[in-house]
């Protein structure tokens, strides 16, 4: 089952309007939906780097651990 999570930050107008403006920029209709995109991207990025690091720590196969290799 699927399960729904919410974020909720608190900013102050300067940056609230910061934030509308580059939304617009990117061409996002809401600030919501450019908190969103950005939250995405971030931990997509987030993912690929952890995938970047477990492929650094595989050698042939297996992990240096698994060789009887320590760090």
């Amino acid at each position: 089952m699927k399960k729904n999570h919410f974020v909720m930050i608190r900013v102050d107008l300067q940056e609230k309007e910061r934030l509308e403006k580059l939304a617009k920029m990117e061409g996002c209709s809401t600030l919501t939906d450019f908190c969103r995109q950005r939250l995405f991207q971030s931990l997509s990025t987030d993912i690929k780097l952890n995938q970047i690091i477990d492929l650094l720590n595989t050698k042939g196969g297996k992990k240096e651990s698994e060789n009887g290799k320590s760090r």
